[in-house]
């Protein structure tokens, strides 16, 4: 009687079960259904994206390369006949890149490797450099002896009369082989150059093939302007991999639900609640907090998982602030070579006019600037040699915008022994003189301040030319959200902001006013003593 009364009981338990587990798979499945599509088709489009930003990343190296060749004719005043030596030397070290090189002459003469001149001022990239007024162009694809070019033009300018553009000539190859590393779904990658598709050829059947329509993924390729990139894959494709998805996960269900029966057979105390613990914990750190452990005496399986979870959060705890440390060293590196150019070049000229004292002063400024600026690889310094290699840039601007630019230093002396990230003052000084005094033909004034608040440091650089509301209001809202917006050219406030987050946290950071004719930037740090 008694075991027919507990045969009953199973029963009813494990119908329960059944039912119980019927439904729950079934909205499983809904869910799947919905958010494998869903990761499917976002990891599809950053892929997508990822291969745009490589092309992007490959052309805008061979801008910057036609560029220094521009700069290095200008800056040495070759003729025409010199520049073309030097363009040949160049070519020999980067004939890899490129098919062909050479200089394009008023007028639209073209002379190339071959030392055989032709005309291309009726060539539609030529004609619409020259309306556009464009520093940089990219012709439409072009067939030349079998292969798919695309020919650069960079604009020389400066004092030189003898050449109006420097030409490149490249393969599609390069480009083509990164759009043949998306592979996913057995889709179908094709550029866009001007509204001319390069790429699909004998692959086209492939999409021919397909019973439903496509899905078309298409992102812009940010450095050259009419050039996107489009990703075709047949939704069967999609389809198949996420039935297979959601199948293998409902399968997994099943089995986690009937071993998480069994084990609740064993007893609540014993296996249960050191999971629900556990998992207490893992959520603590999926927030973000690496500091959590969880105590036990067993030696069991459950123990060691405890054990692994333990030497896990210790183990990304490490890697966490390793790659703070990484991230923030990396942004801290960022040197612009222009700058010593520009300094050194300064320098020169000053020399010749046989100022020594100045030229003293100068390279003093500028060991200084480079001495802070390094630091041994220190991530922080001294507000005391912060201060100091802010003064440091300001001399060496004040040099090159003479009486058009003035500047003040002002901070508690109580600071000056408090540690700060370093070279932190400098993007914002070089913001402020861009955005202020370089656009007043009468130059304008720079003001940096230090001073104590209840909330810890306050740095601030202003200048004294109002910002228009609209534009104030887009930079504080990328400081505060901390991502980057695109619509913004320039990085340096973002990557401020963006070091003293990463460093201190959320709560400090960046931001803007600008009212009274002035706009100040705010860099709000922690008070942080020198040995503490």
């Amino acid at each position: 009687m008694r075991y027919s009364i507990k045969a009953q009981m199973i029963t009813v338990i494990l119908l329960t079960f059944a039912i119980l587990l019927t439904g729950y798979l079934y909205v499983m499945n809904q869910k799947i259904k919905a958010d494998v599509s869903q990761i499917t088709h976002q990891q599809t489009s950053q892929l997508v994206d990822a291969r745009a930003n490589q092309i992007s990343h490959w052309i805008e190296q061979r801008k910057i390369e036609m560029q220094m060749m521009a700069d290095h004719i200008i800056n040495s005043e070759m003729s025409g006949i010199e520049a073309r030596d030097y363009i040949n030397e160049t070519y020999v070290q980067k004939n890899d890149h490129y098919l062909d090189m050479g200089i394009v002459k008023y007028g639209g003469y073209q002379v190339g490797q071959d030392g055989i001149g032709k005309s291309i001022a009726q060539e539609s990239h030529y004609r619409e450099a020259l309306l556009e007024s464009a520093r940089f162009k990219l012709s439409r694809l072009n067939f030349s002896e079998g292969k798919r070019t695309v020919t650069l033009l960079y604009r020389v300018g400066g004092v030189n009369r003898d050449i109006e553009f420097l030409f490149a000539e490249i393969s599609m190859e390069s480009i083509l082989r990164i759009i043949g590393k998306i592979k996913v779904y057995d889709g179908v990658g094709e550029l866009m150059i001007r509204g001319e598709p390069l790429l699909l050829g004998e692959e086209e059947e492939n999409l021919k093939r397909c019973v439903d329509e496509c899905q078309v993924f298409q992102t812009e390729i940010q450095a050259a302007r009419g050039w996107s990139l489009k990703y075709f894959i047949c939704q069967d494709n999609m389809n198949g991999l996420n039935h297979r998805i959601r199948n293998s996960l409902i399968i997994f269900g099943i089995l986690v639900s009937i071993i998480m029966s069994f084990l609740t057979t064993l007893g609540f105390k014993t296996i249960i609640q050191p999971i629900e613990q556990l998992e207490e914990r893992m959520k603590q750190v999926e927030k973000g907090d690496l500091t959590v452990r969880l105590e036990t005496r067993r030696q069991d399986e459950i123990g060691r998982l405890i054990g692994n979870f333990n030497g896990m959060v210790s183990t990304l705890d490490k890697m966490n602030y390793q790659e703070k440390e990484m991230r923030l060293r990396i942004m801290q590196e960022q040197i612009k070579p222009h700058f010593l150019y520009n300094t050194l070049d300064t320098i020169k000229w000053i020399e010749m006019e046989e100022n020594t004292e100045e030229v003293v002063a100068l390279i003093d400024a500028l060991s200084s600037y480079f001495r802070i600026g390094l630091s041994g690889g220190k991530s922080k310094i001294t507000m005391d040699q912060e201060m100091e290699h802010a003064d440091s840039y300001l001399q060496i601007l004040k040099v090159r915008y003479e009486d058009r630019l003035n500047y003040t230093i002002h901070y508690d002396e109580s600071l000056l022994d408090c540690l700060v990230i370093r070279v932190l003052l400098q993007p914002l000084i070089e913001n402020a003189v861009i955005h202020g005094v370089a656009k007043k033909e009468m130059g304008g004034e720079v003001m940096v301040n230090a001073v104590k608040t209840a909330a810890g440091i306050e740095l601030s650089v202003t200048n004294d030319a109002q910002t228009d509301p609209e534009t104030v209001a887009l930079l504080n809202q990328m400081l505060q959200s901390n991502q980057r917006d695109h619509r913004i050219k320039g990085m340096g406030l973002y990557n401020v902001n963006h070091r003293i987050r990463l460093e201190y946290g959320e709560v400090y950071g960046i931001r803007i006013v600008s009212e009274n004719g002035q706009t100040r930037v705010v860099a709000t740090l922690p008070e942080i003593r020198k040995g503490i």
